[in-house]
């Protein structure tokens, strides 16, 4: 590849294979729907289970993978076609989206990762003490 050309879909796909298994699943690893469903207030919202996956962690993995077999799909032309007039911003190029959602996927799932220590510290310690 010459310098001046840029694999728009090589960057996008490592970019979200470097936060996707480097990072995230990482701190998910071990979530358990009991943890994932938990409430930290009465009648908070929460996100239901749909599907036919075992467990919400293998939801969210497999979720995670079909975005990834989705970039990776794109092509590196697809990614500079506009993105199409069923969307609010037509005219930008789709790795514009693409890069959209990755950004909303980074903070919405770190957003459950914040959900994660509130939830220990519901659980007894092991001594028998509370947290």
């Amino acid at each position: 590849m010459d310098a001046d050309e840029l694999d728009g879909n090589r960057t996008l796909r490592e970019q979200w294979e470097f936060h996707g298994n480097r990072q995230l699943r990482a701190q998910l690893a071990g979530l358990t729907d009991d943890e994932y469903f938990w409430s930290p207030v009465p009648d908070a919202w929460s996100v239901r289970p749909r599907g036919s996956a075992a467990t919400t962690l293998d939801q969210l993995e497999a979720q995670l993978d079909v975005w990834l077999a989705g970039v990776r799909g794109l092509g590196e032309g697809r990614l500079r076609v506009p993105i199409g007039a069923k969307e609010p911003f037509p005219e930008p190029p789709m790795a514009d989206l693409v890069l959209h959602i990755h950004r909303e996927l980074i903070h919405y799932l770190s957003e459950v990762r914040q959900l994660r220590d509130p939830y220990l510290h519901t659980k007894p310690a092991t001594n028998g003490a509370t947290r």
